[in-house]
């Protein structure tokens, strides 16, 4: 029993912690910003804009494997196939129930290269990993985003997120809290992205 309450307390300090983490970061990236910046010229100040949605192609990062040796790099991933940066948190239930909406209809984004991965501890993404099979999925990365890139370079404010890319890694748009399937189809099939497996 103990061990129960002791896990119900860790699993909330757990999510405290990257909630704060999360602001903080905003707050920093911000407060950065504002600094760069010239005055605005009227009384509406404008919100930041995301680093993403000023560099708009696929950024270079590192994502730790299940294995926790092997690393992957988004910098090799191949064009011609369209790519989903999935930001989540193993615990949270909006990520659990899209990422069952997403395997439901993995038929029809078989395509797209998803690169699933969390800033949590490798142990969590494990478990969460399991619980969903997804090592069934050949299409599917999951790992640990071990030096929280992209908290920071997409300002998230909620999870999950994802961000779409072309087959030619541009950016074609980006979502938070969920995404239906089909929007993800229609959005490839718009940029002329889904074709054959081979």
């Amino acid at each position: 029993m103990y061990y129960l309450i002791f896990a119900i307390i860790f699993d909330s300090m757990k999510r405290i912690l990257f909630t704060g983490i999360m602001s903080l970061l905003a707050v920093l990236t911000s407060f950065a910003q504002e600094q760069n910046t010239t005055p605005p010229t009227d009384k509406k100040q404008d919100m930041p804009t995301p680093p993403y949605r000023k560099n708009p192609e696929l950024p270079a990062f590192n994502i730790q494997l299940l294995d926790s040796v092997t690393t992957v790099s988004t910098y090799n991933i191949p064009n011609g196939r369209p790519v989903v940066i999935m930001t989540f948190m193993p615990d949270c239930e909006h990520c659990q129930k899209l990422t069952e909406k997403l395997l439901e209809g993995m038929d029809t984004l078989k395509n797209i290269l998803f690169y699933m991965q969390s800033p949590m501890e490798l142990v969590d993404i494990r478990r969460f990993a399991n619980k969903f099979h997804i090592s069934d999925y050949k299409n599917i990365v999951i790992g640990r985003d071990k030096d929280g890139f992209c908290p920071q370079f997409y300002m998230i404010k909620f999870v999950p997120f994802l961000a779409l890319y072309d087959k030619h890694k541009r950016l074609i748009d980006s979502y938070e809290n969920s995404v239906e399937v089909r929007v993800l189809e229609d959005a490839s099939k718009k940029n002329g992205m889904i074709q054959g497996v081979e």
